[in-house]
Formats: C-alpha cells, structure tokens, sequence
C-alpha cells in the first residue's frame, strides 16, 4: 500500500514520462482515479511537460465531499491553461 497521496502520484508522474517520451499525450482518469491523473496532469505541467489533454470520465471522490462538478472545473482548467501556453485552442477529437 503506498504510504500517501503523493507517492502514488510520482510513481504515475514517472510512468506517463516513461510511456510517452518526446510524443504528445492524453491523461486519462476514470471515477475515482481521475482525483490522481488530475493531481498527475498537475506535476506535469509545473515540470514543464504538460499533458495535451486531460480527460476525466465519470468522475468520483472517494468522500463525494460535494464535488459533483468537478470533471468541469478541471476540464475548464485544463483548456483555459493549454489555450493560454499555446496560444490557441487544443484540437478536440470528436467520433
């Protein structure tokens, strides 16, 4: 069991590195691991290696603690801040 919040969250940091290289990439978090690819996307960006995108799909707190428009809020981060870096909108894969 890892021994905090943080923990997990550099063993995640050092494998998205590792798998994705020099090559552009998507983080992905469903229901309650969203609260880490979040946190994961976060570490990234302040290293400098950011994430193209962040996708949460139905998204979980493990307490709830009232965070039921959380995937929003972090979507609107992560778009307000890619747009903001790279000074126009990310593309958005539609099927």
């Amino acid at each position: 069991m890892p021994l905090s919040f943080d923990a997990v969250v550099d063993v995640l940091v050092e494998g998205a590195r590792a798998a994705a290289g020099d090559a552009p990439f998507v983080l992905l978090g469903y229901s309650s691991g969203d609260q880490f690819a979040h946190a994961v996307a976060e570490s990234l960006e302040k290293a400098g290696t950011p994430a193209d995108a962040l996708v949460p799909l139905d998204t979980c707190l493990p307490d709830g603690g009232g965070h039921d428009n959380l995937w929003m809020r972090c979507s609107r981060e992560c778009w307000t801040a890619r747009t903001a870096s790279s000074g126009s909108a990310p593309h958005v894969w539609r099927p």
